[in-house]
Order: structure tokens, then C-alpha cells, then sequence
């Protein structure tokens, strides 16, 4: 059995490729995450489980090389199988509902990997209970370098290879709905469009390559998603900045339009407030007015008799005349001021 590790040229560049391409899907997923949780927009969960899928692939694949015994590296390897049907279940959903078309197709794709998902899943109960029938434990004859490197610790079964081969074809098939789909949109998607192409010709590699047992077999797959993912990503996250970019704007004038509705109502209050103080005045003024309009006929009946204790009676109801009348008259100015609104 070769030994090689992480010194090796071909190790080290797939190491440090599932490695970044880990982080770079990482936090691809988590800006996906924030714009989900922000908009509540389905398709952008969607694409979530796409570069969490790709993530966590890419992260298993750099696990393979990391020293630990034969059952965990088993069990890293089965996650791989997992990761992998669920990445391509979730690249089958994310792209036409990224491009505005709806394809049943692909989403019945999508949906049949999901379920795929369930056969490395159930391997590793069935490893656990001394019965494994997908990965298999012990080392097989190969000459890959990659193999060598990660522990070389089982084999495929016929149902492993089996599953292999439907998934590649999956990818073939998948691929083909995906251009149409983009087809079908009526949108130029260049970029998404050569990761699709990617996507297929590094899934026939990679099984290409494992069937043939090839010495310089590379795990390619998990960095062709870098190209669609991070375009579904970046264009996702503009359309998000460009909706709250509206949304602040009809915000803004939303709360114009409250400040203008407000200050309409203050005034439409104070011009309440204005009538009731002069309805409440204008009856306070009404008896002052009303006494010396008492007085005065009162005068003219001791017109006709002007004696002189008459007069000083008269000139008493006079003054009191007055005072009335003066009354009546601040009164009338209170009203004038309150009724005076500020500009």
C-alpha cells in the first residue's frame, strides 16, 4: 500500500482546494442565511442548503487526509457520499428557481438525491451494528495517490458502485435540465452556465477516474459549485441591496407623508381647541352685554325725569354700563388672540 501525505504536491493541492473551497462555501451559506432571514424569501433557503451542501462536502473531503483511526475515517468517507447526493439535490432546485423558471424536472431530480442522502446515512447504522453494506472495511489494491493518502481503510460495494454510476449520470442528466431551464429564462448566464459545464465534466472525471483507478484521481466536483454558487450568491445578495435600498426610499417617504399628516392634525386640533374656547367665551360674553343692554333702557326711561338724585343714578348705571361693556370687550380679545394661529 503507497503512503503518502500532505507533503505530496497532489495531496497538498487537494487539501488546500477542499479546504478553502470549505470556507469560501462557508460563508457563502451564511451571507445566503442573513439574506433569507431578511427578506423570507424561499428560493434564497434554497440556495443556502446548495453552498451548505457544497461546504460541507468540500469540508469532508479535507477530513479524509487528517490522521485518525480506520472507523471515523469510514464514517468521514460515508458523510462524504452523503454530502455529495445532497449538494447535487440542492444544485438541481437552487439554479432554475435562481433563473425565474420552473422546472418539475429538476425539482423531482432534486428531491430523488435528497433521498439518496439516506443510503451512506443508513451504512453508517449499519456499521455500527457490525453489518456495513455500501463501504465496506479494509484496504483494496490501488494505485491513487489520494487513496493512499487518506488511509486507503475500505472498499466499494457493488450497490457503492452502483450508486456511483447513477449519480454521475444524474449529473449528466441534472445538467442538461439546468441549461435548458436557463434557456427557457431567456437570460444571459454566462458564468452560471460554464460552472454548469464544469459541474458534468468533473463528475465524468472523477468517476472516470475511480473506475479506472487512476494514480492521480482528484475530487474535483465540490470546486466546480464554487462558480455557480458564488454567482447565485453575489447576484442574490445585489437584488437583496438594491430592494432595501427601495424600501428604505418608500420608508423615507412614508414617514414624510406621517409628518405632514401630523402636523395637519395639530393644526386641525388647535382649530378645535380655538372653537371651543370661543364657544365657551362667546357665552361669557353674552351676559356682560346682556346687563348693559339692561342698563341702557333703563337710562332712557330716566331721560324723561332728570332730577338731581337721577342723575347721580344715572351716572352710576352709566359706569356700570361701561364696566360691562369693558368686560365684553377683553373678552373679544381673548378670542382674537386664540384664535390667532402660529405660522
Amino acid at each position: 500500500m503507497l503512503d503518502y501525505d500532505l507533503t505530496h504536491p497532489l495531496v497538498l493541492g487537494v487539501f488546500t482546494a477542499a479546504v478553502s473551497t470549505a470556507a469560501i462555501m462557508g460563508w457563502l451559506t451564511i451571507s445566503n442565511v442573513l439574506t433569507w432571514r431578511a427578506m423570507k424569501a424561499r428560493e434564497l433557503a434554497v440556495y443556502a442548503s446548495f453552498t451548505g451542501g457544497g461546504a460541507a462536502l468540500a469540508a469532508a473531503v479535507a477530513a479524509t487526509f487528517v490522521p485518525m483511526g480506520d472507523s471515523a475515517r469510514i464514517l468521514v468517507f460515508r458523510l462524504v457520499w452523503a454530502f455529495s447526493c445532497g449538494a447535487l439535490g440542492a444544485w438541481m432546485r437552487a439554479i432554475p428557481r435562481f433563473v425565474g423558471v420552473r422546472s418539475v424536472a429538476a425539482d423531482r431530480v432534486g428531491v430523488a438525491l435528497y433521498g439518496a442522502v439516506a443510503i451512506p446515512l443508513l451504512d453508517i447504522v449499519a456499521g455500527a451494528l457490525g453489518q456495513p453494506f455500501f463501504l465496506l472495511p479494509g484496504p483494496r489494491e490501488s494505485s491513487s495517490i489520494l487513496v493512499a493518502a487518506a488511509g486507503n481503510t475500505y472498499h466499494h460495494s457493488a450497490l457503492a458502485d452502483a450508486v456511483g454510476g447513477v449519480l454521475a449520470i444524474t449529473t449528466i442528466i441534472g445538467a442538461g435540465l439546468l441549461l435548458k431551464a436557463i434557456s427557457d429564462s431567456g437570460r444571459s448566464e454566462r458564468v452560471l452556465t460554464i460552472g454548469i459545464v464544469l459541474t458534468v465534466v468533473a463528475g465524468i472525471a472523477e468517476t472516470g477516474m475511480a473506475v479506472t483507478d487512476a494514480r492521480f484521481m482528484a475530487p474535483l466536483i465540490f470546486a466546480a459549485y464554487l462558480v455557480e454558487a458564488m454567482r447565485i450568491t453575489f447576484s442574490s445578495n445585489r437584488s437583496v441591496a438594491e430592494s432595501l435600498a427601495e424600501s428604505r426610499q418608500a420608508q423615507a417617504s412614508q414617514r414624510a407623508l406621517i409628518a405632514e399628516q401630523l402636523d395637519r392634525l395639530a393644526a386641525a386640533q388647535r382649530l378645535a381647541e380655538v372653537g371651543s374656547e370661543t364657544a365657551r367665551l362667546s357665552h361669557d360674553i353674552r351676559n356682560p352685554l346682556a346687563a348693559a343692554d339692561v342698563t341702557l333702557e333703563l337710562v332712557q326711561e330716566l331721560a324723561d325725569d332728570i332730577s338731581q338724585d337721577r342723575k347721580d343714578e344715572i351716572v352710576e348705571l352709566v359706569g356700570l354700563t361701561r364696566d360691562a361693556l369693558g368686560t365684553g370687550l377683553a373678552l373679544v380679545n381673548r378670542i382674537t388672540e386664540r384664535a390667532r394661529l402660529p405660522e
